[in-house]
């Protein structure tokens, strides 16, 4: 047991430090390694926001980056601003917040990727959050040496890993295209019931706080949605006015894009996200609304 916990410290607070030696790289790993920014507008959500914000329409005197990252809920994207905060400068502070983000615990398949903050467990704001999200049994087992790294050793691994290149997201300001606008357009599921979620809600007000905190212009914003796909949404209006309420509780923004596009189809990968086409403009609208305020 001594030298499993001689084992877990060095590869905590050495080999692993700031998410060196991570074998498996993705855009969640970039949001808290990616340093020496200095950004007017800094991006943050789930998939929604990672594919609908392509900062590199606007060229690189805009100074926009993309922070945001698949599947990912308001718990992953408070300590993602938390980490980005400590790493880069920022001005503006977007955070696409939707029906989805509002009960990602209950509806995301990963409802907090705590393999990515694994290193930092025991340190706040990481503890907290993960002490939230995670379940009981397996936060308490994560007290034990070197368990957190067994359970995601494709990410955390001794021997070789794949390599890559951070410049992939440098070099797209944080942005990743869908290129799709062939899908069926007539929506054949069943209904959707949107709902809400206390946990969710609390790390929503957490990643605003936070940037009300620091002294940051803060927006909330909704993307675009595909029309099919909200009439067949149920209770969506009560989770738009709980957005609305947040933001008028933190005096902040609130931009609603859900039916820009209603008439302009083409401009969707699928029912819930833009292609690039649609990423282009709805940065152009967004970039021109801002400018404007």
């Amino acid at each position: 047991m001594v030298i499993a916990f001689i084992m877990d410290y060095y590869l905590s607070n050495y080999y692993f430090k700031d998410w060196k030696n991570v074998s498996t790289y993705q855009k969640d790993f970039w949001n808290v390694t990616h340093k020496g920014g200095v950004y007017n507008v800094a991006i943050f959500g789930s998939s929604r926001a990672f594919h609908s914000v392509n900062p590199k329409v606007l060229g690189i005197k805009s100074k926009w980056m993309n922070f945001g990252s698949d599947g990912t809920s308001h718990g992953d994207h408070f300590l993602f601003l938390h980490q980005a905060l400590e790493n880069n400068e920022m001005d503006t502070i977007m955070l696409e917040v939707d029906e989805f983000t509002l009960s990602g615990y209950e509806t995301n398949t990963d409802p907090f990727k705590e393999y990515v903050f694994a290193l930092k467990v025991k340190e706040s704001p990481f503890k907290e959050t993960s002490k939230d999200y995670m379940d009981a049994v397996k936060n308490t087992i994560w007290k034990l040496p070197l368990t957190k790294f067994l359970e995601y050793n494709s990410f955390y691994s001794l021997g070789y890993g794949p390599s890559y290149d951070k410049n992939t997201f440098n070099e797209s300001f944080g942005f990743e295209g869908l290129e799709s606008d062939t899908f069926n357009k007539n929506f054949e599921g069943d209904s959707v019931v949107c709902s809400i979620h206390p946990i969710d809600i609390k790390y929503l007000e957490n990643f605003i706080s936070l940037a009300n905190k620091m002294n940051k212009v803060t927006i909330l914003f909704t993307a675009p949605v595909h029309p099919r796909f909200l009439e067949k949404e149920k209770n969506r209006n009560m989770s738009i006015f709980k957005i609305q309420e947040m933001a008028k509780k933190y005096n902040v923004d609130y931009f609603d894009y859900s039916t820009i596009f209603e008439q302009k189809q083409r401009y969707f990968a699928d029912y819930t996200h833009l292609n690039r086409s649609g990423a282009d403009k709805f940065t152009i609208i967004m970039r021109d609304r801002i400018n404007g305020r």
